[in-house]
């Protein structure tokens, strides 16, 4: 199992004899908003008919894209029109002369997201939801925006003018409990406690846990309840004596946001000593009960 995070298994010796002797920034400033102009007119609803009809939108018309409202690479020469994207989680780019620049939608039906508006394009590939002028603190990233969490307060992680957002760390609450023993438990955020997101695994542990766990993790689970693959690994150094032990189970997944980057949990393990080691006194099982509740970040 990939190991992330050698320094944490140095902590364990101290901690449990269970085996052996017995702010990152980004920033989108698109400029300010051009003056208003005829795609605002009227209330989101507005714009197009309701047929009746649901065609294929190529995106879930009641789910938005949550990269809504940021930039891509799209132009033309008409005042507003859609290219398809794979930059952009709703599939298209659009081009919007108004707004000064080109940001990720999706097509429309009818409705769309509060600050967007479903309308037909001048290409006539639409309708898509235009972004209305961009209003901070309206808890929407329309165009122009780099972050919106519904109020204009600084200290948080998005900036008083929705110019620029910072990533919070990941962090949660790991509890653990060894061959049946006291259960040990940290809070806090990296490197106390870590969880990040690599493709479809989700890595975590923490300082005082000593244990590296992998949680298989895919844009298609959920809802919770539901159980997922969980790995865990091992190494304990004590006294030059090395002791490695693995294991894997399906944890019990209680609730998942996907979009809020968060995951609750409990797994219980029968781990394995593993490899030559064995042979010096290593206990041959580690019976591991782990619950969490993580806040995860996303690999680079």
């Amino acid at each position: 199992m990939r190991r992330l995070f050698p320094y944490l298994v140095a902590l364990i010796a101290s901690t449990w004899a269970v085996g052996c002797g017995d702010e990152t920034s980004t920033s989108n400033d698109a400029g300010s908003a051009p003056p208003d102009a005829q795609v605002d007119a009227g209330p989101s609803d507005q714009g197009v008919a309701d047929t009746g009809a649901r065609p294929d939108l190529g995106f879930d018309p009641d789910q938005e894209p949550s990269d809504l409202g940021r930039i891509c690479a799209g132009s033309c020469n008409l005042a507003t029109c859609v290219l398809a994207s794979d930059m952009c989680q709703g599939g298209i780019c659009v081009w919007h002369e108004e707004r000064g620049g080109a940001y990720c939608s999706r097509r429309c039906a009818v409705t769309c997201a509060p600050g967007y508006q479903c309308l037909p394009t001048a290409d006539e590939s639409g309708p898509a939801c235009l972004s209305n002028p961009a209003v901070c603190g309206n808890g929407t990233v329309e165009f122009g925006e780099a972050c919106d969490d519904g109020n204009t307060a600084a200290g948080d992680f998005c900036a008083p003018d929705c110019l620029m957002e910072t990533v919070p760390p990941s962090g949660g609450t790991v509890r653990i409990r060894v061959n049946g023993g006291e259960e040990r438990s940290v809070t806090g955020v990296e490197p106390e406690v870590f969880a990040e997101r690599q493709g479809d695994n989700l890595f975590f542990g923490g300082t005082a846990v000593a244990f590296d766990l992998r949680l298989a993790l895919t844009d298609n689970d959920g809802p919770a309840p539901y159980r997922s693959f969980l790995e865990a690994g091992l190494i304990e150094n004590a006294g030059g004596n090395i002791c490695s032990f693995s294991g894997a189970t399906l944890a019990d997944v209680s609730a998942l946001d996907l979009a809020g980057r968060r995951v609750e949990g409990t797994a219980r393990v029968l781990m394995a000593c593993m490899g030559p080691s064995c042979q010096f006194g290593c206990a041959r099982e580690v019976d591991l009960e782990v619950s969490f509740a993580l806040d995860w970040v996303v690999a680079e």
